[in-house]
């Protein structure tokens, strides 16, 4: 997906890409937003408040960071959402949470949430929601 990412980068020049540990970002106030979609489940739970910390770190003040990710609930469509994984990534376990816990791990991290919910409809296979979170305009977001 990198390779593909890098052929591809003169579609978007504002977009840069780095490959690299997500929770080691060395770039303090580097960003206007950061978009996490469909990826956190593939992180392993522990790795999560800190990578919270390092995307609050790497935010410029008032930027926005948005989660779009997989839901725990209901459990027909977390069982579904862990097969269709296997299928498309691999063996390795997917890591879900509910939208009220992320909100809880971004808030923790300094940022201010404004928005948790889910954006699936009732019977879409998929349990997909969005947190949306804002560094503070003014103050220090260090994660403590």
């Amino acid at each position: 997906r990198v390779a593909m990412i890098e052929r591809t980068a003169s579609r978007s020049p504002r977009v840069s890409l780095r490959l690299g540990d997500a929770t080691e970002l060395d770039d303090v106030d580097a960003y206007d937003a950061v978009l996490a979609c469909d990826a956190l489940h593939h992180f392993p739970p522990d790795t999560h408040k800190p990578l919270a910390v390092s995307i609050a770190r790497a935010l410029k003040p008032g930027g926005v960071c948005i989660v779009k990710d997989l839901d725990i609930a209901p459990t027909w469509k977390y069982q579904w959402n862990r097969l269709h994984d296997r299928i498309v990534a691999g063996p390795d376990p997917i890591h879900c949470r509910a939208p009220g816990d992320m909100a809880d791990i971004l808030g923790s991290a300094g940022l201010q949430v404004e928005q948790a919910e889910r954006i699936d409809g009732r019977w879409e296979p998929y349990a997909h929601y969005v947190v949306r979170a804002r560094r503070p305009a003014s103050e220090r977001t260090d994660g403590s």
